[in-house]
């Protein structure tokens, strides 16, 4: 359902949008997060002297995050079991 919202979001030019009101509205209540804060609490980045460093694989870690949600996604509205595959 989520990502049926979000594509819908992105399918109306309304997704940007959406992102610059959130920021604005947490900059107005003083709520600043630098940038990759949300990447390095979940290990795919780490900083080093200022700056954000990502870990090599991270676009396919979270490419095979998405996967993983959507098919278990898939899995519930189907009824039909996932395991995902080990390499």
């Amino acid at each position: 359902m989520l990502s049926r919202f979000r594509n819908l979001l992105v399918g109306e030019g309304l997704m940007e949008k959406l992102f610059g009101e959130l920021d604005r509205q947490l900059e107005k209540a003083g709520v600043i997060l630098k940038r990759g804060t949300i990447l390095i609490a979940q290990g795919l980045a780490h900083e080093e002297q200022d700056r954000i460093v990502y870990r090599a694989n991270m676009l396919s870690m979270l490419r095979q995050r998405e996967l993983n949600r959507v098919a278990g996604q898939l899995s519930e509205e189907l009824g039909l079991s996932y395991v995902e595959a080990r390499s």
